[in-house]
């Protein structure tokens, strides 16, 4: 769950990100030659000093990406207000973004690096941009600011990935470590022996008398929510993160662990959750440091029974 925490140089050079980075000749980092110290950023794109554990997430936000359009391509970018589909408009910025990319990689583009002695270090003040950019090319006796020559508009080609390739979403059985492509095999698998004799093991006792016979007990919200999405050619966002705990010995609704938001709520606020900016946001930043969605399927991981452990 908590890993070494994943630096802007380890992200950049990641072959599996999702994303391309924009703008990394726009950020100075600046550290001390003293082990320990803080370190910071300066976007002169944004005009902001960023602190070092939060670049990432300030390079992929949508106002970096805004400035760094409306710098290099200003008449490509449409506001966002204008587009009424957030689905089509992070595509388009997305298809933007990799246009960038590619027509800027002769450049060979890089963030620049400074290293300051600890007490010039400590002289920078750090809570101003200006009077941090202002001291470091004192220091250094450079400009760390470039110049910019605006591009041609860009222009938007829309993919359509499911159209091409058919998205499944599995299901799995945390407690017997099984995979089904459909809720009628998952189903099936509840009144099986195997996965009877594993709720023993983990329960420690008789489940024997429990309901399993009786399908549809219980209505898995989540597996609806991504059918509805695959068929409207929008794929659900976050989902192999969702563990769905549920129980076949009462009608109670499944409860939902969210790992990507370390919450945990009831079947009512599903979709609520899964669509909201939090969710989102929190699926993007764990996504940096863990790969935890396989390349050909959405994986929807599903904790069977109460009490057992997902």
């Amino acid at each position: 769950m908590h890993q070494r925490r994943v630096t802007l140089q380890d992200y950049n050079s990641n072959n599996y990100r999702k994303y391309p980075l924009l703008g990394l000749q726009h950020i100075v980092e600046c550290a001390s030659v003293k082990p320990g110290e803080k370190k910071y950023n300066l976007c002169t794109l944004c005009c902001l000093v960023i602190p070092n554990h939060m670049i990432i997430k300030h390079i992929l936000s949508f106002d970096h990406i805004s400035c760094y359009f409306k710098t290099w391509y200003p008449t490509t970018l449409i506001s966002k207000k204008a587009c009424k589909d957030y689905d089509t408009f992070a595509n388009l910025i997305l298809d933007f973004a990799n246009q960038a990319v590619k027509l800027q990689a002769a450049e060979n583009f890089s963030m620049k690096q400074v290293s300051l002695q600890p007490d010039e270090f400590k002289l920078v003040n750090f809570k101003s941009y200006l009077q941090a950019l202002n001291s470091m090319e004192s220091i250094t006796k450079s400009s760390l600011t470039i110049s910019v020559k605006p591009g041609k508009k860009l222009e938007y080609h829309p993919v359509s990935t499911l159209s091409t390739e058919k998205v499944k979403c599995l299901l799995r059985c945390q407690n017997c470590s099984n995979d089904f492509n459909t809720i009628g095999q998952y189903l099936n698998h509840l009144v099986k022996v195997r996965h009877i004799k594993m709720m023993q093991k983990f329960n420690g006792e008789d489940v024997r008398g429990h309901c399993y016979g009786q399908r549809g007990r219980f209505h898995m919200e989540l597996y609806t929510y991504i059918g509805d999405n695959l068929r409207s050619n929008q794929p659900p966002i976050g989902t192999a993160l969702i563990v769905t705990c549920i129980t076949s010995c009462s009608h109670a609704d499944p409860l939902y662990l969210c790992f990507a938001c370390n919450e945990a709520f009831p079947q009512s606020i599903l979709r609520d959750h899964l669509d909201s900016r939090k969710h989102l946001i929190s699926t993007q930043e764990r996504s940096l440091y863990e790969d935890l969605y396989c390349k050909d399927n959405l994986s929807l991981k599903c904790s069977i029974e109460g009490g057992a452990p997902a």
